[in-house]
């Protein structure tokens, strides 16, 4: 009797929030499928400044670091994934220049960078991780929680500035050959 109490008292602590953890992938195929928040059809005005693309928005009972696993441990990486294009329908062109991956609070006053990469880095393969980019799990400090974002920004070489849903600017689909696709590897905690 003493083990089965025993068994039972260590799945009722772990279940009362021990910080379970588990790795994930955020992602986005198009304007309406996936995790972030994204604007299909998204004018990218500057080439002097970072625009956000797409936005997570961390869940109740929840914490998230960006990035998986550990670098030492390259099998337990995440890696990110990121080809954006343009809108036109036709002949869509790729988005060129600086992705970044920030968090930041509720109000937008604390915000650190995870990292920043060449676009042309950024997608080279779906399913060969040897041709990504990996990001281990980020420090507990840039852990975000509850109502804070993880972002997704980009600083494009030349300006994508036309409107409409064939025209110049960042597409999202639902066209395949107008898709932008993103994938942002993170470690999920469950404080519940």
């Amino acid at each position: 009797m003493a083990a089965q109490a025993s068994i039972f008292w260590a799945a009722e602590t772990h279940k009362r929030g021990s910080n379970m953890k588990y790795p994930k992938t955020l992602s986005n195929y198009n304007a309406t499928v996936g995790d972030f928040t994204v604007t299909d059809h998204q004018a990218l005005a500057t080439v002097s400044e970072f625009v956000t693309i797409a936005t997570y928005k961390c869940p109740a009972q929840q914490s998230i670091a960006v990035g998986y696993g550990t670098l030492a441990l390259p099998d337990s990486c995440g890696y990110l994934y990121a080809s954006l294009t343009n809108g036109v329908d036709a002949s869509p062109v790729e988005i060129t220049g600086k992705i970044r991956i920030i968090v930041t609070n509720y109000a937008g006053t604390k915000t650190a960078v995870i990292g920043e990469w060449d676009e042309s880095t950024t997608h080279g393969s779906l399913t060969d991780r040897r041709l990504k980019i990996p990001i281990p799990e980020s420090d507990v400090k840039y852990r975000i929680s509850q109502d804070s974002y993880i972002k997704v920004q980009v600083q494009p070489l030349v300006t994508h500035v036309a409107a409409g849903s064939n025209a110049d600017n960042l597409g999202w689909g639902p066209n395949t050959a107008q898709q932008s696709e993103i994938h942002v590897p993170v470690t999920v905690y469950d404080n519940s």
